[in-house]
This record gives structure tokens, sequence and C-alpha cells, in this order.
């Protein structure tokens, strides 16, 4: 009986010693899926059709994973699932492959899901477009241009790495958080993007970059203003009609747009002018 504890301990210890490895093999396995989607994920815009759009990237970013869930027909018709119309943000497109990286495994393993992976697709790719654009491009962005434009102006060497920094970083963090993200919560991601609050962050870029614009035009101005000339207050408080003029005039419904060429228009005509006369 000693023995035949014995044997069945160490059966034991070799089944619960098999599957920790099984265990670890799997990990290290959906590890490396990620890892080779993440790295894809940055070629996304690498190829553009008129149909499909961003189709192709996206598709190139889930082959690892699509060969590791599908053989033979199945990949082929998984494939054709992803070669449909495919346009969003690049960065927060990694949450969409990370989603779909869900349930295209639950899709493997015969469970359907409540949403097909196309329709969650469908129904994502334009509110992250809409989000992911006005954060990066609107507000994260220039204020990354503001910080290094400020920094250049000084002649400092620290301006295009501050610039890159702050850029590259939020966004380099929220390609891989999308992606966990995405994979971990499957189609419930929905409700992770909400509570990341991309509009109003958005805002408070926005309103921090024209605060340090405006620091940045102060400083401009009181260095190549020449001695004698009224600088700092006395040409802010000499541009707030103007500042008022323009919040009427596009409150009225004129297009900034046009606005701004106006305004160029004049720029160049009173230095036209000031040229023409000496000054």
């Amino acid at each position: 009986m000693p023995g035949c504890g014995s044997a069945v301990l160490s059966c034991w210890s070799t089944f619960c010693a098999w599957c920790s490895d099984m265990m670890s093999r799997v990990r290290y396995n959906r590890l490396r899926v990620l890892g080779a989607t993440l790295w894809r994920s940055l070629t996304l815009q690498g190829s553009w059709s008129f149909d499909g759009m961003q189709s192709l990237g996206f598709l190139f970013a889930m082959l690892p994973a699509l060969r590791r869930y599908y053989q033979g027909p199945e990949l082929a018709a998984a494939c054709r699932r992803h070669l449909r119309h495919f346009n969003t943000h690049p960065v927060l497109a990694t949450l969409i492959l990370g989603a779909s990286l869900r349930l295209e495994e639950h899709r493997s393993q015969g469970d359907e899901g409540l949403i097909d992976v196309v329709k969650f697709k469908e129904a994502l790719v334009g509110p992250c477009a809409a989000m992911g654009d006005g954060f990066f491009w609107g507000g994260l962005r220039p204020l990354a241009a503001a910080l290094g434009a400020g920094l250049g102006l000084t002649g400092s060497l620290w301006a295009i790495p501050v610039f890159l920094l702050v850029y590259n970083l939020p966004h380099l963090w929220l390609r891989v958080l999308g992606l966990l993200q995405g994979y971990r919560r499957g189609y419930r991601i929905v409700e992770s993007l909400q509570h990341w609050h991309l509009p109003d962050w958005t805002q408070r870029l926005k309103r921090l970059t024209v605060v340090l614009l405006a620091v940045l035009c102060a400083w401009v101005s009181a260095a190549v203003a020449p001695a004698g000339r009224p600088t700092g207050a006395i040409w802010g408080l000499l541009g707030l009609p103007l500042v008022f003029l323009l919040v009427w005039l596009v409150r009225r419904g004129i297009s900034p747009l046009l606005i701004g060429l106006a305004g160029c228009l004049l720029i160049l005509s009173g230095v036209q002018i000031c040229l023409m006369q000496g000054w």
C-alpha cells in the first residue's frame, strides 16, 4: 500500500507538471500571437485599396492569430471576412484588433457569440475614427508641436526629442492597452472605450495648447519688438477687440477657414504697405 500511494502521488505530480507546462505553452503562444499582431499593426496604413481602405493592413495584422485558429478552407473564409471595408484611426485600430482576435478565437471553438465579428467591426470603426482623430490629430499632436516649437525657438536641442516623446509615448501606450483590453474583454471593449473619456481629454489638450501658443506668441513678440515699442500687456490689450470680433463672426456662422484666409490676406496687405512706406 505505501508503494501504491507513492505511485499515485508520483503520477499526480507528473500530471500537474504536464498541466503546468501546457498552460505555460498556451500562455506563451498567446503572448507571441498578441506581440506579432501589435508589431504588424504598425503597418496598418502600409497598403490601401479603394474598396477596402485599410482592410489589407488589418488582415496582415490578424494573420498570425487566424493561422493559429483555422486551417484550410476555414482560414480562407476568415481572411475574406477581414478583407471587407475597414477604415478607422490607426492607433485605436488595435482596440478593434484585440476584440476581433477574441471573437475569432471563440468562433474557432464553436462559440458564435452575441455578435458577428464583421458587424462588430462595422459598428466600431466610426466612433474610433472620430475619437482618435480628435484626440491625436486635434489635441495631442498640436500640443507636442507647440512644446517642440517653443523649445526650438530658444535654441534648445531638446526640441525634437520632446516633440517625439510627448506624442509617441501616449500613442504607443494606447496601442498596447487597446490590443490587450480588446482581447481580454471582446465585444465588451465598448464599455472600456467609454471609460477612457477621450473627447474630454481632447478638450483639455486643446485648451492647454492654446495657452502654450499664447505664451509662445507673447514671448516672441517681446523678443523681436524694437526698443521703445509697446510690448507685453499692451499688445495683448490691443488684440482683445480682434479676438471678440473673431468670436462674433464664428457665432454668426462664418466659416473659420474663410476667416483665416481673410486674415492672411489682411496681414500680407499690411506687410506690403509697410514695405512700400519704408516702415
